[in-house]
């Protein structure tokens, strides 16, 4: 099974569809870290696997987003989306159940 990295808004208050935000999402990450399989959902976005930079790359170039920056949350840093590790099969499993 392969790992893909899951992000969420970090302000979980933020009742936004990311669906809406696909194009822009997608076309950020293909341009900063070409090759990670961008994918995007309602409630998150799903990438390869990635490094801590490639991370932080993304991140940093997400958070410019006129779009997007408005459903950040400050805490220390500003922070648009927060990323955890899952099984592509666990994924698949979720847009079954939909």
């Amino acid at each position: 099974m392969a790992l893909l990295r899951k992000y969420t808004l970090t302000d979980s208050s933020q009742n936004v569809d990311l669906s809406n935000y696909a194009d822009e999402i997608e076309n950020i990450i293909n341009e900063t870290v070409p090759g990670k399989n961008p994918k995007v959902y309602p409630d998150h976005f799903t990438t390869d696997q990635l490094t801590q930079s490639e991370a932080v790359k993304i991140g940093r170039a997400l958070s410019k987003s006129r779009n997007l920056s408005k459903y950040g949350k400050t805490i220390t840093t500003f922070r648009l989306f927060k990323g955890t590790t899952i099984e592509a099969e666990a994924e698949d499993r979720s847009k079954r159940e939909r």
